[in-house]
């Protein structure tokens, strides 16, 4: 019987993995760097670049502003700071003598600069929460402390890394949350494992 809990056990923890992703983030100077290209090929050196930003909601972040080019229908715009979590729409209009290009980007800002979540510490809590519930169905004290080390793995690992697109004071407060959690469960096990030896050399 044994075997099969941790076969489970293992079959959980095997499905841990790491969400990742880039993106900008939050009140941090950013270079933006667009493309152009007109008919399918490369601009002119005399061909200008303008964009537009707005909020998701439609508010103007920047209004039509000129960027610097840099060769091979790349340009620049340097040192934009994004103030709010959120999704940002970006206007591009090129314009090359009579021929132009515009295209619509979205950017997404979160506090970490990760465009997805990381579901590394919710493996963890679930794992943990199976293996207490183990441990409690059989009176094992080793499950307890087992489960007890998870929990305060995964709030390490929050306070860390929070949940990829999110950290921030309330992933900290879970971080918290989760290893108060798990040394409470990791003394009350250790105490029994003590209390259990005591009675059994009785």
């Amino acid at each position: 019987m044994n075997k099969t809990y941790i076969l489970i056990i293992l079959m959980i923890l095997a499905g841990i993995g790491i969400a990742t992703g880039d993106t900008y983030q939050v009140g941090t100077a950013i270079d933006l760097k667009m493309r152009c290209t007109v008919d399918g090929s490369i601009p002119s050196s005399s061909a200008l670049f303008n964009m537009t930003i707005t909020y998701s909601n439609g508010t103007t972040f920047i209004a039509n502003n000129a960027t610097t080019a840099l060769g091979t229908g790349l340009f620049s715009y340097g040192a934009v700071v994004f103030h709010e979590v959120g999704n940002y729409l970006i206007y591009e209009f090129c314009i090359d003598g009579t021929k132009s290009y515009s295209n619509t980007e979205t950017i997404t800002v979160t506090t970490t600069g990760k465009d997805n979540w990381n579901t590394v510490p919710i493996y963890f809590w679930i794992a943990g929460l199976v293996i207490l519930g183990i441990g409690l169905y059989q009176r094992n004290e080793l499950f307890g402390f087992l489960s007890a080390c998870l929990f305060i793995v995964a709030g390490i690992y929050i306070m860390i890394y929070g949940f990829g697109i999110f950290n921030d004071m309330y992933t900290r407060t879970l971080s918290y949350v989760s290893l108060g959690f798990g040394l409470i469960i990791a003394f009350a096990s250790v105490i029994e494992m003590f209390h259990g030896d005591e009675g059994g050399e009785e």
